[in-house]
C-alpha cells in the first residue's frame, strides 16, 4: 500500500510540474486556501495542490501566472509545519515552459538560489547565503569560477538582527 502511496505522490507532482495550473481560480467554499493563506496572498493565486509527501509531510503547492498567457510559471512548495513555511520556489523566469530558477527559503541551506542561464535544463550559476556566486564554466553541473557579491544575505540577515536593517 506503501508503494501506491508514493506513485500517487509522483504522479501529483509531475501533473502540477507537466502539464502547468489550471487558470480556473477554486471559490472559498472549494478549497481550504482561505484558512492557510492571507487574502492578499489568495488573489494572485492561480491554483493550489496538496500532496503528500512520505518523507517530508504534507506540502501545499501553489502555482502563479505572471504573465498571464493561463501557464503557471512559479511554483511556491509551502509545508505549513516548518519554519520557514515556504520551503522552496520554482519559476520559469522566461516564460519558455521550463523551470529555470529554484529558490530555496530553509536558513540551514548554504545555496540559496540555482540557475539554468542557458536553457541546456542544467544548473550553472549559484548564489550561496554567504554572497559567493558559483559559475558554471565547462557545462560539467558543478560550479568552476566563484565570485563575492557585497552585501551577503548573511550580511543582511546580521544587520536586520542588530537592528541596521538595509534601506530598500
Amino acid at each position: 500500500m506503501d508503494s501506491m502511496k508514493f506513485i500517487g505522490c509522483i504522479l501529483s507532482i509531475l501533473i502540477v510540474l507537466l502539464c502547468g495550473c489550471s487558470s480556473e481560480k477554486k471559490s472559498g467554499a472549494e478549497s481550504s486556501d482561505s484558512a492557510l493563506f492571507p487574502a492578499e496572498m489568495r488573489k494572485h493565486m492561480e491554483f493550489t495542490d496538496f500532496v503528500e509527501h512520505k518523507k517530508t509531510g504534507p506540502v501545499h503547492v501553489l502555482c502563479f501566472d505572471n504573465n498571464k498567457d493561463s501557464k503557471a510559471d512559479t511554483w511556491e512548495h509551502w509545508m505549513l509545519d516548518r519554519e520557514p513555511p515556504l520551503q522552496m520556489a520554482k519559476v520559469d523566469k522566461n516564460f519558455d515552459g521550463s523551470v529555470d530558477t529554484w529558490i530555496y527559503f530553509d536558513p540551514q541551506r548554504s545555496c540559496v538560489q540555482e540557475r539554468d542561464t542557458n536553457g541546456d535544463g542544467q544548473v550553472d550559476r549559484w548564489l550561496y547565503r554567504d554572497g559567493k556566486k558559483g559559475y558554471d564554466m565547462d557545462g560539467n553541473g558543478k560550479p568552476d569560477k566563484f565570485d563575492y557579491v557585497k552585501g551577503s544575505i548573511a550580511e543582511q540577515e546580521a544587520q536586520k538582527g542588530r537592528g541596521e536593517a538595509s534601506s530598500d
